[in-house]
């Protein structure tokens, strides 16, 4: 009987370490008050909290997924209707100046996009947060008076392009 003893811990072991290092399968993820849906290959988990803009304070809706070395994040921002009036590209670029500021980072790349008739960006940003060396990859959106962030995250040393694409791409707007 204790011969078995060994054989059941490393079935034991192998199971767990199975188990620790299998990635989850990408789950669809749909916010009814934000009117989008995402792929996201982690939980998202939503907080709001008030930001200061140049149109004013607004709450920032956002939906944040963290796997450690890497994060998911989906933003909307729900502006007065006026901001309609504004250059569209102007308010998109002023967003995606926000975020390379805020890891403390430079353009890699930019590029103009459209998503359904609704204006974007895509850009890709080196930076650091925590004094990490991090990559970080957006599209951006305004849709009417809606501005939508969509952002993956993840240290230099850990940066799956693939991820990070598919779940940038998997970003829908719904009606």
């Amino acid at each position: 009987m204790m011969a078995h003893r060994p054989v059941r811990i490393v079935l034991a072991l192998l199971v767990f370490l199975l188990a620790a290092c299998s990635t989850p399968k990408p789950q669809p993820f749909t916010s009814t008050a934000g009117k989008f849906t995402v792929t996201s290959p982690v939980d998202l988990k939503e907080s709001t909290q008030p930001v200061d803009t140049k149109a004013g304070q607004v709450d920032a809706h956002m939906f944040l997924g963290d796997a450690g070395v890497k994060s998911y994040l989906v933003v909307f921002t729900v502006f007065d209707p006026s901001v309609r009036n504004a250059d569209p590209m102007v308010m998109l670029g002023g967003a995606r100046d926000g975020i390379v500021k805020n890891i403390s980072g430079s353009l890699v790349n930019d590029i103009e996009v459209d998503l359904n008739g609704n204006p974007g960006r895509e850009f890709e940003v080196s930076g650091q947060t925590s004094n990490q060396d991090v990559v970080l990859k957006a599209r951006i959106f305004l849709a009417q008076a809606r501005l939508y962030e969509v952002m993956a995250l993840a240290d230099k040393a850990n940066v799956d392009q693939n991820e990070m694409q598919a779940f940038l791409l998997s970003f829908k707007i719904l009606p």
